[in-house]
């Protein structure tokens, strides 16, 4: 196959990237929020030592997210 700058009709349907979002949440529906709690768990430093950012503890669930998100397993 060799690239030209003809057109080609490969009747793909175009869509917006909401349609594509709207449908994907359609089929697999949402994730519920991920709570955390206040507990700093680590420190992400860069090079010169700076703190640029805090990984805190995540407040764990007795329901699985896929059973929040209203999948069956």
């Amino acid at each position: 196959m060799r690239c030209t700058n003809q057109e080609v009709n490969l009747n793909v349907p175009l869509r917006t990237f909401e349609d594509l979002k709207d449908g994907a949440y359609a089929l697999a529906g949402t994730l519920a929020a991920v709570e955390f709690d206040n507990q700093v768990v680590a420190l992400v430093e860069d090079r010169d030592g700076t703190i640029i950012d805090v990984v805190r503890k995540k407040i764990m669930s007795n329901t699985p997210n896929a059973i929040r998100a209203g999948f069956t397993i």
